[in-house]
């Protein structure tokens, strides 16, 4: 009798367990599925358009964290970056075609060339004295220490670019003139013709007295000579194994009014080697008050040796 009643108790105890797993499962299908479609339901307008939603309620409304959030992980530099920036703000960068700080490198713009496609500025590094030209775009390479670039070339003034944003060189004094050229190309080699003969471009003060002898006035040496700076940035100078070959040469440039011609390449100045823009800087400036001096040269594959005589 007792093992009736208490198996009539089990079963009532069995089914209220049943039921009340039933309703948790309901309970759960309602609130995870069933509650959220009706109230998604409810945005729809009768026009079938969805009414805006804030999507950043959703998203948690998550914004960038300032660079000094992580200032001290990049202080202890768990992570053992290399040349990371500690600093709250960026360096600054100016625009090619804007203002630029002055530099502060070791570097003198000798001269620009102004060309229509092809501007180019002569840089020189005082420290180890070494001189190029350089093109806009092209890498500055007697600046070792780090990669510069020339951006922008103007009117003796250089604006070039450095890690830490662009920055401005100029010429030390304004009487460093800045030649214009406005070619539709950048100029070609060209050699000289057979006919070609110095008597008929000798500047007044210059004369032919021999064959590859001339006289130079004294007062007209001493004017070609006053920039010496501004004389290689008047041609196109490339630096070869024999010399310096020359190019886009004009008629009123130093190097034409004393004989010289496209495509020579000068080999010694006073038994002097040419070896870069540097030294034939140097040499040029010993020119000053001597009474004589020489330039070999190759011309179409020929050695010559003009010789000139200050009167």
């Amino acid at each position: 009798m007792i093992s009736a009643i208490l198996k009539r108790y089990i079963k009532f105890v069995e089914l209220i367990i049943i039921a009340l797993i039933a309703i948790v499962f309901v309970l759960i299908v309602h609130d995870n599925f069933v509650k959220p479609s009706l109230s998604t339901s409810k945005i729809v307008q009768n026009t079938g358009k969805p009414k805006n939603i804030n999507l950043a309620k959703f998203a948690g409304n998550k914004r960038p964290k300032p660079r000094n959030y992580y200032k001290p992980i990049l202080i202890s530099n768990i992570f053992g970056l290399k040349n990371v920036r500690i600093s709250d703000t960026a360096p600054k960068s100016y625009a090619p075609d804007g203002e630029a700080p002055e530099s502060k490198l070791n570097i003198e713009l000798i001269g620009t060339i102004i060309d229509t496609n092809f501007s180019k500025a002569v840089l020189k590094n005082l420290d180890n004295e070494k001189t190029n030209g350089y093109f806009v775009g092209e890498e500055v390479d007697i600046y070792k220490s780090e990669k510069i670039k020339i951006s922008r070339v103007d009117n003796c003034k250089v604006i070039i670019e450095r890690r830490s944003g662009f920055e401005t060189i100029k010429c030390k004094t304004m009487d460093v003139a800045s030649v214009s050229r406005r070619p539709k190309s950048r100029p070609k080699p060209t050699r000289p013709s057979e006919d070609d003969d110095e008597d008929d471009v000798m500047d007044e003060g210059i004369k032919k007295v021999g064959e590859n002898q001339f006289e130079i006035d004294q007062d007209l040496l001493d004017e070609l000579l006053e920039d010496i700076n501004g004389i290689m940035s008047e041609v196109r100078v490339i630096p070869n194994d024999e010399g310096l070959k020359l190019f886009g040469m004009r008629p009123n440039t130093f190097f034409y009014k004393i004989g010289l011609r496209n495509g020579d390449t000068l080999n010694m100045i006073n038994d002097v080697e040419l070896t870069d823009v540097s030294n034939a800087l140097g040499i040029f400036q010993e020119l000053k008050g001597q009474p004589n001096f020489t330039i070999n040269l190759t011309r179409r594959k020929k050695k010559l040796t003009f010789e000139y005589s200050v009167k």
